[in-house]
């Protein structure tokens, strides 16, 4: 499903790719078309967890909370990496990275990717609290009724998406875009196309609000 908040978005950029005759200027456009629609089912995924969440069902939010960062800071990472190899820069040194723990991927995001304390910080309290709950839920000890009341009383959905989820989304959101600022400029785009990506852009940063101003925390552009 297609949120109406990207639908004009990635239809637009549907007839971009459908009006380009040339293969790779095509398949740039099929990046472009691949990327926006990740953030529209990141976006649809946050709803889905936002219904959770007011169903109290705490331990399934928490679930898809974990799978749902875990995929971000994956995306994230791997689109710092495509950034280094298009700057002709070292690329990083990571290995495994589908097997990466929360807590790896954590690790490997402050070290290689973003300067901001607060946002880590989140995200390992985040991780934190989801081990302990699930050490708990298979603990015999513990009902598990028991185990969803102290998930609702100790977390808080609006903070995590204000102070997690949405600024993983923006820094996610800032490098795909530089990506292609680096790609206009080894010709890769026409201008004209390069002006369809601007309107795109400008509209994705009505949605997620501005981005441009995350550059300062970017680690591998200092």
């Amino acid at each position: 499903m297609v949120l109406p908040k990207y639908k004009d978005i990635i239809n637009e950029i549907t007839t971009q790719k459908e009006k380009e005759a040339d293969p790779e200027k095509k398949a740039n456009w099929e990046n472009i078309e691949l990327c926006t629609r990740k953030i529209d089912r990141t976006t649809e995924i946050q709803y889905r967890m936002d219904k959770l969440y007011r169903e109290a069902r705490m331990i399934e939010y928490l679930c898809l909370a974990g799978n749902y960062v875990e995929f971000k800071l994956k995306e994230m990472i791997l689109s710092v990496q495509d950034f280094l190899i298009l700057c002709k820069k070292p690329k990083l040194n990571i290995k495994n990275l589908e097997e990466e723990t929360l807590g790896g991927l954590i690790h490997i995001f402050k070290n290689y990717c973003i300067d901001d304390k607060d946002l880590i910080q989140k995200l390992k309290n985040f991780n934190t609290l989801r081990i302990k709950t699930i050490h708990k839920l298979f603990d015999v000890n513990y009902q598990v009724s028991d185990v969803e009341k102290e998930i609702y009383e100790n977390f808080n959905a609006e903070d995590f998406y204000r102070n997690s989820v949405n600024p993983i989304q923006s820094y996610t959101a800032r490098i795909t875009y530089k990506i292609y600022e680096i790609k206009s400029k080894d010709k890769s785009f026409p201008q004209e196309t390069q002006i369809v990506l601007e309107k795109i852009y400008e509209k994705i940063k009505e949605i997620i609000g501005n981005i441009d101003n995350l550059d300062k925390n970017l680690k591998f552009i200092k």
